[in-house]
């Protein structure tokens, strides 16, 4: 079956971080690369002491957040896969808007921070770059049986999977009116017998990552994080949910 993940986790486009609406598929992943801010020298002394401090919690789940576990350890790879899966980076939000930090837990299941009207154009528009990605698959599919090793032939079957938050729901739901109401797109369905499936899914896993204390403030406090990721996935500095947490999360979820 081939299966989108609408998620509101991160960006494989940080240049365009306010307004990039677009679909990665999976065979893209590994070419794309984010683009960090640069430290200050007070920054990586900052976010040193932080990372310090917090790999030497006796703390078992995060103190902001009981829900999210501190790891010492990344998680298995991934085994070969059965599906297709797509990733959508949500639309413009109002929280784009505002420049903050928006990733509490309180806001899954609300409407608050939902998307722009532009945002709900990019999210409109995403169908048919989704579309576009899903043919050129079953292209590969037609020429050599399977386009990834492990996976069979395509039942055409499209879900779709969302973060409960809102901007990430309501882009996935706005892609789903742009592949049922958007002429040239409705079209392309039909000639590759797809069957979209009517409902968005929402799934916890597919959650933004936690940022701890830093959210709600500004976006350029991202740069106390980000860099330190690069060497350290299992910090918790600023109480935020480690890469690992992450990983692993996002990893049950695709073996769920």
């Amino acid at each position: 079956r081939l299966t989108l993940a609408a998620t509101n986790e991160g960006s494989f486009r940080r240049r365009t971080y306010f307004t990039n609406t677009a679909f990665i598929s999976r065979h893209q992943f590994l070419s794309k690369t984010n683009s960090f801010p640069t430290l200050s020298p007070r920054t990586t002394l900052l976010a040193a002491q932080e990372s310090r401090t917090a790999s030497t919690s006796p703390t078992l789940f995060n103190p902001r957040e009981p829900t999210i576990p501190i790891l010492t350890s990344m998680p298995e790879p991934l085994p070969p896969l059965r599906n297709y899966y797509y990733l959508l980076r949500h639309g413009q939000s109002t929280a784009n808007v505002e420049g903050i930090i928006s990733s509490a837990r309180s806001l899954a299941g609300s409407s608050e921070h939902g998307l722009t009207p532009l945002g709900q154009e990019q999210g409109t528009k995403s169908a048919g770059s989704l579309v576009d990605l899903i043919a050129d698959d079953l292209l590969l599919e037609n020429g050599d049986g399977a386009s990834f090793g492990s996976i069979g032939k395509s039942t055409k079957k499209v879900y779709f999977y969302s973060s409960p938050f809102a901007r990430a729901e309501e882009t996935a739901l706005k892609c789903l009116e742009g592949m049922r109401e958007t002429g040239e797109v409705v079209k392309k369905i039909e000639e590759l017998g797809l069957d979209v499936q009517d409902d968005v899914i929402l799934v916890d896993g597919l959650m933004e990552r936690f940022f701890g204390r830093l959210d709600g403030k500004e976006l350029a406090t991202y740069a106390y994080v980000w860099p330190v990721d690069m060497f350290m996935p299992t910090h918790t500095a600023f109480d935020v949910e480690s890469v690992a947490a992450v990983s692993t999360r996002i990893r049950s979820t695709l073996l769920d």
